[in-house]
């Protein structure tokens, strides 16, 4: 009636379980390339993500803000722009990032002091109300802007 015998049978099913055994650590591996996440865990996921993006980039000594200081250097330097102005929403201790772009060349500084951990609304909006009184031709942003 059945046209397998029984160890062939069996052998199928072990087969199969293998598969599946073996193929289970790569449907899940321990370190993800991407990652969805929802509410709490995506904000410990993109801290996480956002640290090892950081210990990267401050091995090379890169920093997003000193490319787009760097950038509008060499806008002015074409002619494109006739004054460079950072502005840093911060802690005290950002004051740093507005001394490091006065001293690749930006013409002046502004430092909005805010608590230290400022909400990215909040931010968008103090950085509205300095584009609005500056009143520039381009706006480059660095990596929390």
């Amino acid at each position: 009636m059945n046209r397998f015998k029984i160890w062939q049978i069996f052998l199928i099913y072990t087969v199969v379980l293998l598969g599946i055994i073996y193929a289970l650590p790569n449907f899940y591996p321990t370190k993800p390339s991407l990652q969805i996440a929802f509410g709490d865990s995506s904000r410990l996921l993109n801290k996480n993500i956002n640290y090892e993006i950081e210990e990267v980039l401050s091995a090379e000594n890169i920093t997003f803000d000193e490319i787009a200081v760097e950038q509008a250097l060499r806008m002015r330097e074409s002619g494109d722009a006739d004054e460079i102005v950072a502005v840093s929403i911060g802690p005290a201790q950002n004051q740093e990032t507005i001394r490091t772009a006065l001293a690749m060349g930006a013409d002046r500084g502004i430092h909005i002091e805010a608590p230290h951990e400022i909400e990215p609304l909040a931010v968008a909006k103090l950085l509205k109300a300095v584009v609005n009184e500056e009143n520039p031709g381009l706006v480059l942003v660095g990596k929390q802007a």
